[in-house]
């Protein structure tokens, strides 16, 4: 049976993340979140080997998905633990997982994960990344559903002072991703306990969460004659993203319905090298590769490590310039257009420089400007050399 780490702080999650340039640990003015750009090839390693201190190590890595710390270095929220699609990778094929334990099937919902922390013991919703503008409706509908005699904070408040983090699923037309919920909702789907990171049970979750009226995620009850004919039933539905399995030793699998993504159409996905950036850039690749062979699997996780270290390459590059500059040139914006944007190479790498000066994240400028030049090849071609002119007709 799977045991997750014991994790009190931030040091223990910065130990296992040493090196991994995939992982990062971004400041807020609260605390301190732990996440991950890219799933590269060896990011998420099995944590079966001989020795126990580097599966710990491996496990841990497994948990920087929005985790959460204080200024302090202790922990404050434990959001979901990385898990995989069945069939993505060896160990989440069908055949190779133990179905005679007790599980449950639950309805993946289509929107964005958000959980609570306390600032100064008052709820406040995050997402994976921390307080942001896309959990603004989800902080509203909460404080406001608590006229309605659904007490979204008071369940938060009362299950954190205990240790544990509830995990929900904002679903709202207004910020609608595929799937239309015509009514916003706010559902719980999971709750863990912070240090040990164990997940309760379905039972569990509905006898914390009946006594405040806070709505769960749907159990899927119904029967079938093996995993691999309900996956492949499961992938035909409409009007749903798919379905989570989740074992009472907190183990999950998801399976997402193949309309959801329109997986089944990957290798024509793959011949487009703009769809190719677009899916590796939205994180979108591991649910493809459920559907795709080997050789397209080990293809793009070859492309997906190679453009994401030749972007962080620009990205560092880009960050450096700026940093001398402000050091050389007493903070002047004027003296920088002038005697270092105007002079500069490429000229895509202008407008950049001038948005990272401005103290915008340098990774996020990068990776949102060559996000924004994917809708056609030639648009591509405008931003290339912003990895190096790294082509996918080479792998």
């Amino acid at each position: 049976m799977y045991k997750f780490p014991h994790i009190t702080c931030l040091d223990q999650v910065r130990a296992a993340i040493e090196g991994r340039d995939e992982f990062f640990v971004a400041e807020r003015d609260w605390g301190y979140v732990v996440n991950y750009m890219v799933n590269l090839i060896d990011s998420f390693p099995t944590p079966n080997t001989k020795d126990p201190e580097l599966n710990e190590k491996y496990k841990i890595r497994r948990e920087c998905r929005g985790i959460k710390f204080g200024l302090d270095g202790n922990i404050i929220a434990r959001p979901y633990s990385k898990f995989f699609n069945l069939g993505e990778r060896s160990e989440t094929f069908p055949e190779v997982i133990d179905w005679d334990r007790k599980f449950i099937i639950l309805d993946k919902l289509d929107g964005s994960m958000v959980h609570p922390i306390l600032m100064d013991n008052v709820v406040v919703l995050c997402t994976k990344m921390g307080i942001t503008d896309v959990v603004a409706p989800a902080q509203d509908f909460a404080e406001k559903k608590g006229h309605k005699a659904i007490f979204y904070m008071d369940f938060c408040h009362d299950l954190m002072k205990s240790g544990m983090t509830p995990i929900f699923e904002w679903c709202s037309r207004k910020q609608r991703i595929v799937v239309d919920y015509p009514n916003d909702m706010l559902v719980l789907t999971a709750v863990r306990k912070m240090v040990t990171g164990e997940y309760k049970t379905y039972d569990q979750m509905e006898a914390l969460a009946t006594p405040y009226r806070v709505p769960l995620v749907k159990c899927w009850s119904g029967t079938f004659d093996g995993i691999n004919d309900f996956v492949e039933k499961a992938q035909i539905l409409e009007g749903e993203e798919g379905y989570v399995f989740r074992f009472n030793s907190g183990e999950m699998f998801k399976s997402k319905n193949a309309w959801y993504v329109q997986l089944h159409k990957t290798k024509e996905l793959l011949q487009f090298e703009k769809d190719v950036w677009a899916l590796i850039l939205a994180n979108q690749h591991d649910d493809a590769k459920a559907f795709m062979e080997q050789d397209d699997k080990d293809r793009i996780d070859a492309f997906a490590e190679d453009l994401y270290a030749a972007i962080d390459v620009t990205v560092d590059r880009l960050k450096w310039i700026v940093i001398a500059a402000k050091d050389n040139l007493n903070d002047s914006k004027k003296r920088f257009a002038i005697e270092v944007v105007n002079d500069h190479g490429p000229k895509v790498e202008r407008g950049l420089l001038f948005k990272i000066w401005d103290d915008n994240d340098p990774r996020d400028v990068v990776h949102s400007h060559i996000r924004s030049h994917l809708g056609s090849g030639p648009k591509l071609e405008e931003v290339r050399c912003l990895a190096d002119g790294i082509l996918w007709e080479d792998y």
